[in-house]
């Protein structure tokens, strides 16, 4: 019937229809419509967002077996809700992605329709007692994949292996495209960068960890704000950076240097109150200034709404240093690395900077610096084990040595 009839096929997926066992391919047929490819090739793409925008498709169940299309379409589902909170990503609503499901799509397709920088995928497959899952991360606009994992795990409790699913792949999706983001802006002639891109290529600079590049990153945060005014990273970026220049290269003056942070962090929340990021600068500006109890309430208000942002976990276990109150350090030093754990290639060099700069400060409270060594030093350790192994438990054996060290 192709090219025969004057119609538009639309392919609709697999469909369950009543009476029949197995599911059906559906196709809405457009009378006096053009075909797909020629609606596909006229059809403008959706305009990108200003900052990296993601579509969840759902996961594919390859069990064969139609009752576990509830455990695909429950971690997509969860993956899609985790991601929405992180304040520097724009994530397309369920509604939208599950309209592919069923379908064979091309990612580019997607990718235009929906107006996404990236595309998630994946697949569930079940034998016995265990459970697969795979995803992939796509460029849609190359189709080049950025980032892929398997999850393996025993059924033993369908919903914790679910959230336990969910926790892994959200925890490593956002660094995996902050990477990627990082490395599009690099490949920008600096004439051309818009407000993200400046602010992109600040956040290169500044994880030089060193003095001249720090200068580099406050003149980029600069950039990014003189181009949007209204965006709430770049104040929250400028305003850490002058906080290390100070601190650590002392090339700006302590108090002014605390000033000017608190200003630039309180302006970033009052742009955006909802952004974590800025809610987490803010409280690394007031523990600069030694208010520390304001400090815990807005880092605590950055974990609440994004969870997995380490920045705010090493913030937390930081200020906690200087409120000795060292107990606690440990769970944050151990979330923040679990975070950032690279199971998935080199580390980024965006996560340095804060990680590194809280060697100095395991000093402050008397008695603790030994301790806080001995910490870190078995987090590296677990750490670098754990992307050796590649292995399902990896996090469980970082928590059973921080538990060992903890009670010592």
């Amino acid at each position: 019937m192709r090219d025969k009839l004057d119609f538009a096929f639309e392919d609709a997926g697999e469909q369950r229809v009543k009476n029949i066992a197995r599911p059906l391919r559906v196709y809405h047929v457009r009378p006096g419509q053009v075909a797909d490819e020629e609606m596909n090739a006229t059809q403008a793409p959706l305009p990108l967002p200003d900052k990296p925008s993601l579509a969840v498709l759902p996961f594919t169940n390859m069990s064969g077996d139609p009752e576990q299309e509830f455990v695909s379409d429950g971690i997509a589902e969860d993956v899609i809700t985790a991601l929405s909170r992180h304040p520097s990503l724009f994530v397309i609503a369920r509604n939208s992605t599950f309209t592919y499901k069923g379908r064979a799509v091309d990612v580019k397709q997607v990718g235009r329709e929906l107006g996404v920088r990236y595309v998630l995928e994946g697949s569930v497959r079940k034998a016995g007692n265990r459970i697969r899952v795979t995803a992939q991360l796509i460029e849609a606009g190359t189709g080049n994949y950025v980032w892929a994992e398997r999850y393996d795990r025993d059924l033993a409790d369908i919903f914790a292996v679910q959230d336990e699913i969910t926790q892994a792949l959200t925890t490593a999706l956002t660094p995996a495209i902050a990477d990627a983001e990082l490395r599009r802006a690099m490949r920008r002639p600096p004439e051309s960068l818009d407000a993200w891109a400046a602010y992109q290529r600040g956040l290169w600079h500044l994880s030089k960890a060193n003095s001249d590049d720090d200068t580099v990153a406050q003149n980029f945060f600069r950039q990014a704000i003189d181009l949007d005014s209204t965006f709430a990273p770049g104040y929250s970026a400028l305003a850490l950076a002058q906080l290390q220049a100070a601190a650590v290269y002392q090339k700006l003056s302590l108090l002014e240097a605390q000033s000017s942070a608190e200003a630039l962090a309180r302006r970033a929340v009052g742009l955006d109150g909802a952004d974590a990021e800025a809610r987490s600068c803010l409280g690394w500006a007031l523990q600069a200034r030694g208010e520390r109890e304001g400090a815990l309430v807005e880092i605590e208000r950055a974990l609440a709404m994004s969870p997995n942002l380490a920045v705010a976990h090493w913030q937390r276990g930081a200020t906690l240093i200087f409120s000795v109150k060292f107990a606690p350090v440990f769970v944050e030093c151990w979330r923040a690395w679990l975070i950032t754990l690279p199971l998935v290639g080199p580390p980024s060099p965006v996560r340095r900077p804060w990680a590194s700069g809280s060697r100095g400060q395991n000093a402050v409270a008397p008695g603790l610096y030994q301790p806080s060594i001995k910490v870190k030093q078995t987090i590296f350790a677990s750490a670098c084990e754990a992307k050796r192994r590649r292995s399902s438990n990896s996090h469980s054996r970082v928590a059973k040595k921080l538990s060992h060290i903890a009670l010592s």
